[in-house]
């Protein structure tokens, strides 16, 4: 059996099922449950089922993070920087809204270590 929690939301699955539902019932029994029924999504985790198995993809959360960083119809490149260019700590301009980079670094290195 498998529990995953994260603030009020949690999974439990396994491969008994009357281990799993005894689990759930001694749980409902503590606590006021909501069962959402088979898990589609859960921490911008998509899951899908199908007979050989169950698979995880994080396209969803990609394509929200890309909406919101206006870059849903930008092409991909090999590198997104001036090859051979020295960086400078000095050059460029301010941004303009910091915390949006930040949330946007944030949201990448959620996508790499999930």
């Amino acid at each position: 059996m498998f529990i995953l929690i994260y603030v009020d939301d949690m999974i439990v699955t396994g491969n008994n099922t009357l281990s799993l539902q005894r689990f759930v019932e001694k749980l409902h029994k503590l606590f006021a449950l909501k069962g959402l029924g088979p898990l589609h999504l859960f921490l911008g985790i998509g899951v899908k089922r199908d007979d050989t198995g169950m698979y995880l993809t994080q396209t969803r959360y990609v394509e929200e993070l890309l909406k919101r960083t206006n870059m849903l119809s930008t092409s991909p490149c090999p590198t997104p920087v001036v090859i051979g260019k020295p960086l400078i700590a000095l050059d460029g301009d301010l941004m303009e809204n910091p915390t949006l980079y930040r949330s946007v670094v944030g949201s990448l290195q959620y996508v790499t270590h999930t």
